[in-house]
């Protein structure tokens, strides 16, 4: 049978029609004039071929048909009206639910503490997989591999949607009894100090300011994680760049100094990205708020020794 040209109205009339065995109540039931109800009829009598309701004296009375449609109609009437109906008040507490979350090391390290306790505050029935982002953010997200990330982003396609968290600082990280703590960190020196890389072996952001200014560093350590650098700057003159947040939130205890780069490096900008279909997402928008929530909460950067 052929249903997509037929007014699903009609399927709101024939549930009224039904219930009430009434032209006139029907209408009123529906909320439209007798004349457009009885207008209804004659169309669900002619897609139907049953006359669905017929005089006994004075009243109308269902048809056998009209009977064993009647059960049939009302469920689909009510489930019609759930999908149309305006979404429930959301309840974080309610729900269970898990996310699956991809964030680079600096995410992971300055937002997943804050977020966790948020989380076990207000909805302590959901579930995070928290996995390291390595290669692009937008796949993943297409995909369904990845609910939210969490990284610092350039440009995106349109069907993902981003929003800023928080902007850090580059600082540079030495041993505790580096000479350069007590004569400064000049550019010379910094270009000549053998250096140690944290994350892929590509070279980032400071290597390009260097770049810009005629400078080439040299990288002779390219470790993957954040808490191998105190470990081989602890007793060497070598030299780690990596932003404050992430400094103070992994290193905290280490024999370590923080000085201020001798050359001027851009603020770096942690994000949240997500892809347009959870945009709408009740339960996804709350975790973006949660997440823009544990950010606005972390303390303000600290002053340096230049």
């Amino acid at each position: 049978m052929y249903i997509y040209g037929i007014d699903a109205n009609l399927l709101v009339s024939l549930d009224a029609l039904l219930r009430e065995a009434s032209v006139t109540r029907a209408a009123h039931r529906v909320g439209i004039t007798q004349s457009a109800m009885s207008h209804a009829l004659g169309r669900l009598r002619d897609h139907l071929g049953d006359p669905l309701l017929v005089r006994a004296g004075r009243n109308m009375v269902l048809t056998a048909k009209a009977e064993s449609l009647a059960p049939r109609v009302s469920v689909l009437v009510e489930e019609m009206s759930r999908v149309f109906a305006p979404d429930e008040e959301f309840e974080p507490a309610a729900l269970r639910r898990g996310f699956a979350l991809r964030a680079t090391d600096h995410a992971q390290f300055v937002l997943m503490p804050e977020v966790d306790r948020l989380l076990r505050a207000e909805a302590p029935g959901v579930d995070l997989v928290v996995t390291a982002l390595s290669g692009g953010a937008v796949a993943p997200l297409r995909q369904a591999q990845s609910d939210l990330t969490l990284g610092t982003f350039s440009d995106h396609p349109s069907d993902i949607h981003s929003q800023a968290l928080l902007t850090d600082r580059f600082v540079c990280l030495v041993r505790g009894d580096h000479p350069a703590i007590a004569r400064g960190l000049g550019v010379a020196q910094y270009a000549a100090m053998t250096h140690i890389h944290v994350g892929p072996a590509q070279l980032g952001v400071v290597d390009r300011v260097l770049g810009e200014l005629g400078i080439a560093r040299r990288i002779s350590r390219v470790v993957p994680h954040v808490l191998v650098a105190p470990l081989l700057i602890a007793d060497s003159d070598a030299v780690v760049t990596m932003s404050e947040r992430l400094a103070q939130r992994a290193l905290p205890g280490a024999e370590v100094a923080m000085l201020e780069p001798p050359v001027p490096l851009p603020p770096c900008t942690l994000s949240m990205a997500w892809h347009e279909r959870h945009d709408a997402d009740p339960a996804h928008r709350w975790l973006r708020d949660a997440v823009l929530r544990a950010a606005s909460h972390l303390p303000p950067l600290e002053r340096v020794r230049s």
